[in-house]
């Protein structure tokens, strides 16, 4: 059993959230950052738009990121570790909560100088497949005067916890219940997202 992965099932369980460090080691670590380098300098990422099927749309007023989606059926060699990391948490998420999580999407995102994304819910309003959050960071030596935390809002009446986006680090969430933002960027920031999937029933 993987101890750390449960201690992120405890906290999605106990508050909702979990950030911590340290979810891939350091050499795959440093393949993600390379590849996400090289998509960027091969201008492979793609604005970023808000809502899904006829309702999508650009919105710099919202969101200001660039992205490449993740084939998880054929993903770049460096990309591998990180996903057979998903699945791992993804395994323990169900046996730890009971949480049903069918299937993962992944996706690049780059913000530039100036980059932010408005407060908002991971799981859309018309759909309601996508139930935990994980974003992995991929940027060295970053510091509260770089910008570009992701600020949770974490209930009612509660402080908003700011999280730094330094190499290594990660967050967990309910993607259904954690409102949450990211903070205009000072500096080139890369991260990874998961968003772990519940079966979409038909009517």
């Amino acid at each position: 059993m993987d101890e750390a992965l449960v201690r992120v099932a405890d906290g999605i369980a106990a508050r909702g959230w979990y950030v911590g460090e340290e979810f891939l080691a350091p050499p795959p670590l440093a393949g993600l950052v390379a590849h996400a380098e090289f998509c960027r300098a091969a201008d492979l990422l793609r604005p970023a738009a808000i809502g899904r099927g006829a309702g999508r749309r650009r919105l710099r007023s919202v969101r200001r990121d660039r992205i490449q989606w993740i084939d998880s059926g054929n993903p770049p060699p460096p990309l591998r570790p990180f996903l057979e990391r998903v699945e791992t948490l993804r395994l323990t998420l169900n046996r730890e909560l009971c949480a049903g999580l069918w299937e993962v999407e992944t996706q690049l995102a780059c913000y530039e100088p100036g980059g932010f994304y408005r407060r908002h819910l991971d799981q859309f309003a018309e759909a309601q497949a996508r139930r935990v959050t994980l974003i992995l960071y991929l940027n060295h030596d970053w510091s509260a005067a770089d910008g570009g935390a992701l600020r949770m809002y974490v209930g009612e009446g509660e402080t908003p916890i700011d999280v730094l986006p330094e190499r290594g680090r990660f967050v967990v969430f309910r993607s259904d219940a954690v409102e949450h933002e990211v903070l205009a960027s000072a500096r080139l920031r890369f991260s990874l997202t998961a968003w772990f999937r519940r079966r979409e029933l038909s009517g």
